[in-house]
């Protein structure tokens, strides 16, 4: 068994009284006081979603954009060094 992940903002979900489920490794959040209080406080105010437990890819190399235009949707290489954009792996056919 592997020790679980935790995200940066770990103490302050622990500290607003999260509680926390497995997801994948992670020790995440699921709920914070009751479904209807935390529909109201989004709906009022600000929600937030954690997504570090998202995963990230590296690709280096002079033709690393291009590579990433095969293998995702969307241009990759037009992004600007330092910029992220979400997006969708694709399988040989170019679908989902």
């Amino acid at each position: 068994m592997t020790d679980a992940r935790y995200s940066p903002l770990h103490d302050l979900h622990v500290e607003l009284g999260a509680s926390f489920t497995d997801f994948a490794g992670w020790q995440m959040p699921v709920r914070y006081d009751s479904d209807l209080a935390e529909h109201h406080a989004v709906r009022e105010r600000v929600g937030m979603f954690d997504i570090s437990h998202m995963a990230e890819i590296s690709v280096t190399g002079s033709q690393a954009g291009e590579f990433l235009d095969y293998a995702v949707a969307g241009k990759m290489s037009a992004l600007a060094l330092g910029q992220a954009k979400y997006t969708l792996l694709l399988t040989d056919d170019g679908t989902v």
